[in-house]
């Protein structure tokens, strides 16, 4: 029984570790996408432009050129929207799909850290059933459906500002991302569910 546990406590060790990995490493892109969308307000619009190429596969694909130089792949319409004037404006779709991108990345690595945490209660309280892992399960649980609503609300009211109409995109990747953090908020549930009864044994004994 004892090895069985230091094995799970090494276990856990290295996850925690991977995870401390993997913080590190969104909270650094989050930064930097957050300095690219800051780097962009300052350069003029005219630099901007899209060009449609084919990839080594021969597959067509828009291009974001920025000062002639290659800058990313378009994934998104925010290119294809118009201003009041009937002008495409590539500086602000840039920094809308920007901004959203660091929103997402930011609400990762803070999920990323609750992860963190919820490691580390396990190793040091010797249990997930705690009432402070079902408060970090339900953090994550509402922050995975904030993966995919906060960064469309921001999208959202700079479309508003920039482009003076509000546009919302949901499609079924995000509806599965909002059903995931359901489902972490009903294993924080169950959890509950089963500090009820951890007490009720411990009450017993």
């Amino acid at each position: 029984m004892k090895t069985s546990l230091e094995k799970l406590e090494r276990n856990v060790k290295t996850d925690r570790a991977f995870v401390l990995i993997l913080t590190v490493f969104t909270a650094l892109l989050a930064v930097s996408m957050f300095i690219e969308g800051f780097s962009l307000m300052s350069k003029d619009a005219a630099d901007f432009s899209i060009q449609t190429e084919a990839d080594i596969f021969g597959v067509e694909e828009t291009n974001l050129y920025i000062d002639e130089e290659w800058n990313r792949t378009i994934f998104t319409n925010y290119y294809l929207l118009e201003t009041e004037d009937g002008v495409r404006d590539y500086r602000a779709a840039a920094m809308i799909e920007t901004c959203r991108g660091a929103a997402q990345c930011t609400l990762i690595a803070v999920i990323t850290v609750l992860v963190y945490f919820l490691f580390r209660d396990c190793k040091k309280m010797r249990t997930p059933f705690t009432r402070k892992s079902v408060r970090l399960l339900w953090g994550i649980a509402v922050l995975i459906m904030a993966v995919t609503l906060l960064p469309e609300l921001v999208s959202m009211i700079m479309t508003m500002c920039i482009f003076s109409y509000a546009r919302f995109e949901f499609t079924p990747s995000d509806f599965c991302i909002v059903l995931l953090g359901g489902v972490f908020g009903m294993i924080a549930e169950v959890f509950k569910y089963g500090i009820a009864l951890q007490e009720d044994s411990d009450s017993i004994a």
